[in-house]
């Protein structure tokens, strides 16, 4: 039993299926990078939501109007109009 748990971790050949995690400390090393990952992908898209909300467009939309105007189009103009 405890030889099935040991190379079984972390989910088998299913969930495996790189290799990645042959042995035990690669396996918290990706863990931890993977936890790591997904705490920026979550703040990213907190921003884009923030975003979203402020100036009432999608972030490809602000982009575009940023690259057609970069000296007059900038994130400070933005928050300013937003009032308004």
């Amino acid at each position: 039993m405890i030889w099935f748990a040991k190379n079984s971790y972390p989910g088998g050949p299913l969930l495996n299926p790189l290799g990645l995690a042959r042995d035990i400390e690669n396996a918290h090393a990706w863990k931890l990078k993977e936890i790591k990952n997904g705490r920026l992908a979550m703040v990213a898209m907190a921003g884009i939501f923030v975003q979203a909300a402020v100036t009432h467009a999608g972030p490809i939309d602000n982009l575009m109007e940023h690259l057609s105007n970069p000296w007059h189009k900038t994130i400070i103009q933005t928050l300013a109009n937003s009032g308004s």
